[in-house]
């Protein structure tokens, strides 16, 4: 019997899980510096939950925001096929920076960027996907009631590969485009999110704490 053929069939087995995972896996830019007043550094920690057709996706968000703008953080988490069977674990450190903050910065709205670099860790074939993210994020913040806020937003994000598996592959960006909304209610929130990658409708929320309050003299919305 040709050794290669067992060989040949890991590594098409292996590519195809790879291109699943970077096709598929809802795309993770979870920046917490909106949610922060001007001025404001606090940890801060979440989890989410992401659906769609393919597969689940599911994480803890520990994090520390600096002085209201910039964010680091590192997810750990899991992402289960739902089709073909397999499941991976998910490492991702990640930072973001608010450019502009609604009202301190006399902008109508807030805008962030974010920079993230994912590993897909696939125990089974001892292998582990990785990929570039990177995206940006424009909110509005309203105060209907005392102690609460609802910030909805458009976010934009793109996925690079960073694999030798397939190097035209790695030539390729793609976008995937979502909405979402805020409610924060003292310093917690809770934010549902509806994404669309190629036509893949992915629906999820994340919900969180800040560890610390912060209250200006002057808040400005």
């Amino acid at each position: 019997m040709n050794k290669r053929i067992p060989n040949l069939f890991q590594s098409a087995k292996t590519t195809f899980y790879f291109l699943a995972i970077i096709f598929l896996n809802p795309f993770q830019l979870q920046s917490q510096n909106y949610l922060m007043d001007a001025g404001h550094s606090s940890y801060h920690a979440g989890a989410v939950i992401e659906y769609n057709t393919f597969e689940n996706y599911y994480a803890l968000l520990p994090g520390y925001t600096y002085k209201g703008r910039l964010t680091v953080g590192f997810d750990i988490g899991k992402n289960d096929d739902l089709v073909n069977g397999f499941n991976s674990t998910v490492l991702r450190p990640n930072a973001g920076f608010l450019v502009f903050k609604q009202g301190a910065d006399n902008s109508p709205i807030s805008v962030n960027i974010n920079m993230a670099y994912q590993v897909n860790y696939l125990l089974d074939l001892d292998v582990s996907a990785n990929t570039v993210q990177f995206g940006m994020g424009f909110y509005k913040e309203y105060v209907p009631l005392e102690n609460v806020r609802v910030i909805p937003g458009i976010v934009i994000e793109g996925n690079k590969a960073n694999n030798d598996i397939n190097p035209n592959f790695e030539d390729s960006v793609f976008f995937s485009y979502g909405v979402q909304t805020t409610i924060l209610w003292n310093n917690y929130y809770i934010t549902p999110k509806v994404e669309s990658f190629d036509g893949v409708i992915t629906l999820g929320a994340k919900v969180g704490m800040i560890f610390s309050s912060f209250y200006p003299e002057d808040e400005v919305y």
